[in-house]
């Protein structure tokens, strides 16, 4: 039982205070878990988190059905110890901010510091992005889909060992499109009313002027509810559609989409992504295509930009967002990944 696992095998328990959290009668059970056996707990407060109010604290109960009291009853939880516990998680501990959007370096500096209070080594530093060849799009409103993006980014780049990244916007895609290959796109509900993503997708699917190529295309479904709308609906979701446009459109419903879960497990994930790394042809022979890659590097044209996206606009950022050309950093592979499975969440 998941109490039992906090109360007996865990030595850090972090809690990922997200808006809704202190509202979920299981996590409430392995709050009051940690706090009643001394176990080391320590907050992540992210973006849009707001502290209770003792009053609103006392209310969290009366959120829960008859059912669920009686299910943490039976362990050992009562609501008196809900009360108590949040106010030691709130009052009593210190936190770390975790900003769930924006540059992956953010994050990656918090989690560092998560590992160091719990007295984990992560084993290394993250490193920079400089050529990476699998580029990943999707709507970024959401942090569960950015969440997603860079979960699905770290499985795939550690199954393929090639350069992966998440792109955030028009600059990264201009600077990373020469050196990539593939695009994969993560397809979640209601993702074609992101303008933001529709204009990456499009100018993703432009010919690169610097390397001459046109990135291949790999959809992925990350959404369970995700469905494909009518290509008229697609095309009215781009503003002013032509030719490109619809051709782009019809080519992403055209190729067959594989599936990956976030809330699955982290086995079958990696199975789904080793499924999907399949349509990366390219890189079934790492070695081969690291050789490969190194000649076509050199046939890039560093000076030739596509002028539909990158001019006044991104120089325009230098100015104005200086934090936005952060071209962000990947994950340090295996030995990040080993050391968070010492912590718990």
């Amino acid at each position: 039982m998941l109490f039992d696992i906090v109360r007996t095998s865990t030595k850090n328990l972090v809690v990922v205070l997200t808006p809704e959290l202190l509202s979920r009668s299981w996590c409430a059970g392995e709050i009051v878990t940690a706090w009643k056996n001394g176990i080391a707990t320590l907050p992540l407060v992210c973006d849009g988190f707001e502290p209770l109010s003792d009053e609103a604290q006392k209310l969290i109960p009366t959120l829960w059905t008859p059912h669920q009291k009686v299910q943490l009853a039976s362990y050992g939880v009562e609501m008196d110890d809900v009360n108590a516990a949040y106010g030691w998680l709130q009052h009593e501990l210190t936190s770390l901010q975790m900003p769930r959007f924006g540059p992956v370096s953010s994050r990656e500096d918090t989690v560092v510091k998560l590992l160091n209070i719990c007295g984990v080594s992560s084993h290394g530093r993250p490193s920079n992005l400089s050529r990476p060849r699998i580029l990943i799009v999707s709507s970024l409103l959401e942090a569960e889909f950015l969440s997603t993006c860079e979960v699905f980014q770290h499985l795939l780049q550690v199954e393929l060992n090639v350069e992966c990244a998440v792109v955030h916007g028009m600059y990264q895609m201009t600077s990373f499109k020469r050196f990539a290959y593939y695009l994969l796109v993560l397809l979640f509900r209601g993702i074609f009313l992101d303008q933001d993503f529709n204009k990456l997708l499009l100018s993703a699917s432009t010919a690169c002027p610097a390397s001459r190529r046109t990135l291949e295309m790999v959809p992925v479904i990350a959404d369970a509810n995700f469905d494909y709308p009518g290509i008229g609906g697609l095309l009215k979701n781009c503003g002013s559609p032509g030719a490109h446009e619809e051709q782009v459109l019809r080519n992403l419903r055209t190729v067959l989409a594989l599936p990956f879960t976030p809330l699955a497990s982290g086995g079958l994930q990696q199975r789904q992504v080793a499924e999907i790394a399949l349509r990366c042809h390219r890189y079934q022979d790492s070695v081969a295509a690291a050789s490969s890659d190194e000649r076509d590097d050199q046939l890039v044209d560093p000076d030739r930009a596509d002028p539909a996206t990158f001019g006044a606009e991104c120089a325009d950022k230098l100015v104005e967002e200086p934090e936005a050309l952060d071209l962000g950093r990947v994950s340090s592979a295996s030995e990040v990944s080993e050391a968070m499975a010492e912590v718990a969440f």
